[in-house]
């Protein structure tokens, strides 16, 4: 699926072997609703989390670092902040690090969020 994205922006087969190195590759299981529920929920603060004693401690083992580092990089994206390659990487990421399209709508959700209030300022 990266890939396909990579494919997609312009890279030649070499660079984009290089690439793939740099994108997060799913090494647990996918990114849940619920899990990023739970992110939501405390509004992505890990000390307020941690502070409440991490319930469902065992669903988000991986979870708080992985949605954390897809909200910084689509955040750049979405802010128009980033070139498109870095854009299409990151959503290529979204996308085989979620479960499914609810998993990665709340995310979105989420970024917007954080771009409107950016905006605000």
């Amino acid at each position: 699926m990266v890939q396909d994205k990579v494919a997609s922006v312009g890279f030649s087969r070499p660079r984009a072997a290089q690439l793939r190195r740099y994108t997060m590759m799913p090494t647990h299981a996918p990114i849940s609703a619920a899990q990023v529920q739970i992110y939501a929920d405390f509004d992505g603060d890990e000390d307020t989390y941690q502070r409440r004693g991490s319930p469902q401690r065992a669903l988000m083992s991986h979870a708080w670092g992985t949605i954390e580092d897809l909200r910084r990089r689509l955040f750049l994206a979405a802010a128009g902040r980033a070139s498109v390659k870095f854009s299409a990487l990151a959503e290529a990421d979204l996308l085989s690090l979620t479960s499914d399209e609810t998993a990665r709508q709340m995310i979105r959700a989420i970024v917007a969020n954080d771009v409107a209030r950016s905006n605000a300022v």
